[in-house]
């Protein structure tokens, strides 16, 4: 859908509510773009595909109760930062975005308009359940390849309500991908607190801790692994090609299983 991207670009950035309360499921904000199917806002709880994190969905109600679905959520038109950190590498990344909102079908909403934002709850925390998760599987491979004295280069990484997953360049044998599991399972077991440590020049990212993991993140995830239950974690591995795997985490093996 095309809409009118010079006046998105004058717009003020849109304020990410999500990285400050990921638990929110309800905001009131104000409209200050709207065309066809495309609104902007003051500010979301909607977060914005970024990372390997799909886009929330949900629903956004008007002053007289009319309803539009949001079927997708965008960054655009920011300016890249670079942080420079002793303790980890910190990716370039966009700041001072306009959060771009996209609806199932056209909206009838003006400019001033005060709405409800709601996003799709049960979705969302499943999201932010897997994407906790990714990082102890993260940190698990790293670790592996680390102690084999093998680099390993991330391809890509996918995050949704179903798993997590990345695509590496190297093959996993059997051996290592058991040595992989047991060295995340052992993280998640190790009953550490989770913290969110705020970067001081842009809410954009935070950085993700727990006991010696630490990984700069703009994502949502759960504050507590107790939200987790550990006898449902599921992991899966496939080789694919000569130099490559992917390799999958989730909260429940049945989701697992239909998201493959």
């Amino acid at each position: 859908m095309k809409y009118d991207y010079d006046s998105i670009f004058k717009l003020p950035f849109t304020e990410r509510i999500y990285n400050k309360e990921p638990y929110l499921k309800e905001l009131k904000a104000t409209v200050l773009f709207v065309e066809n199917n495309v609104a902007v806002f003051d500010k979301t709880i909607f977060y914005a595909e970024s990372g390997g994190q799909v886009s929330d969905t949900g629903k956004i109600i008007t002053s007289d109760d009319k309803i539009a679905n949001v079927t997708d959520v965008q960054h655009k038109f920011g300016s890249k930062l670079s942080i420079k950190r002793t303790d980890v590498d910190v990716p370039y990344i966009d700041v001072e975005t306009r959060v771009v909102h996209f609806f199932s079908s056209e909206i009838d909403f003006s400019i001033g308009d005060v709405v409800t934002m709601n996003i799709e709850w049960n979705r969302r925390y499943s999201i932010m359940k897997h994407h906790t998760l990714a990082h102890f599987l993260f940190y698990a491979f790293n670790r592996f390849f680390d102690e084999e004295n093998e680099s390993v280069s991330v391809k890509g990484c996918f995050i949704d309500e179903n798993k997590a997953s990345f695509s590496l360049n190297k093959k996993i044998s059997i051996e290592g991908w058991e040595t992989i599991k047991g060295y995340a399972l052992e993280k998640i077991n190790s009953d550490k607190e989770v913290i969110i440590e705020p970067e001081e020049k842009t809410d954009t990212i935070f950085y993700w801790r727990y006991d010696d993991i630490i990984i700069p993140c703009g994502g949502t995830h759960i504050e507590k692994l107790n939200e987790l239950d550990g006898n449902s974690i599921f992991f899966h591995k496939k080789n694919s090609g000569k130099d490559r795997s992917r390799i999958y985490i989730s909260s429940n093996n049945i989701f697992m299983l239909n998201g493959l």
